[in-house]
């Protein structure tokens, strides 16, 4: 892995009360997707890509939000 390898840290439990919010950060979202969305944003999964992406507090993600991000991991 290279010393330019991204490395970013979320913190679930900041977000644990906003499972649309969590989920729009890490899989991102399309321009016109939700009102203020005014352009297209990569997600941290993306952002990650070939670096690492620390999920703090995971267990604090919804289950649906979970589910979502074992279905990406498989």
């Amino acid at each position: 892995m290279s010393n330019e390898a991204p490395y970013i840290v979320l913190n679930c439990a900041d977000y644990a009360n906003n499972p649309e919010l969590v989920a729009s950060m890490l899989f991102g979202y399309v321009k016109g997707a939700y009102t203020g969305a005014d352009e297209a944003k990569d997600g941290l999964l993306k952002q990650a890509n070939g670096g690492y992406l620390f999920l703090d507090e995971v267990h604090r993600l919804s289950s649906e939000n979970q589910e979502k991000l074992f279905s990406f991991m498989d």
